[in-house]
């Protein structure tokens, strides 16, 4: 029996703007989940969101049905795939390299929130409000991926985290631990390798902006 194949992000290139971007969004067809139906490992996050159908996602020795309303997160070094496709199948496939938050960050600020990252998130349901908000988010990020800028690149990060932060977490409490969640990103050694380097404010007006589904509109710096 041969090794495991194993996908790379960095050879899954769609636009040219790929070669450098650190995460793809693509619709949830059965011709972009032709590659998933054999076993394999991948060395990037893959999120599955089901809008309508039904798929089983198999990871390591579970099986979970995704139907309306469930996400999926199938971490780095996973064994999993996928079987079972509902000809109805819609919804959105996001893939994210670790280095998109700069390795532990991603998981420490989860661990905020209680989520036990091995299970919880293999397999999550949403009540119809919250998947409509997430999925709201997650066809944010597409577009944002399909027409991209510098600024919209670094917006695209904030809505990924966002999106990963935002399984049943209400309005009170996202203004709770806003502040704690914007002074992470600002320590965030990546922050630092900006063209510029925003200020505390503004890194919280950008995180409001994606937890409402918004476009952040940049104002402008004048420098004294």
């Amino acid at each position: 029996m041969g090794s495991l194949k194993k996908w790379e992000i960095k050879k899954n290139i769609h636009k040219k703007e790929d070669r450098n971007l650190s995460f793809r969004v693509f619709d949830l067809t059965e011709e972009h989940l032709k590659e998933y139906k054999n076993p394999h490992k991948k060395d990037h996050f893959l999120i599955v969101v089901v809008e309508n159908g039904t798929l089983q996602l198999h990871i390591e020795s579970k099986a979970h049905f995704l139907k309306t309303g469930k996400i999926a997160v199938v971490f780095p070094e996973q064994v999993h795939f996928i079987s079972d496709i509902s000809h109805d199948l819609k919804g959105k496939i996001i893939l994210f390299e670790e280095i998109l938050f700069c390795s532990d960050i991603l998981k420490n600020e989860l661990s905020t929130y209680n989520v036990n990252l091995s299970t919880q998130l293999n397999c999550t349901f949403l009540s119809t409000a919250d998947f409509k908000q997430s999925y709201q988010l997650v066809q944010s990020i597409q577009e944002i991926y399909q027409n991209l800028s510098l600024i919209k690149k670094e917006q695209a990060r904030f809505q990924i985290k966002i999106f990963l932060q935002d399984f049943g977490i209400s309005k009170a409490d996202w203004d709770k631990n806003i502040d704690y969640i914007t002074a992470n990103a600002l320590a965030d050694p990546c922050t630092g390798f900006n063209p510029r380097v925003p200020i505390l404010e503004e890194l919280k007006a950008i995180y409001n902006a994606c937890y409402e589904g918004a476009v952040y509109a940049e104002q402008a710096v004048i420098a004294g």
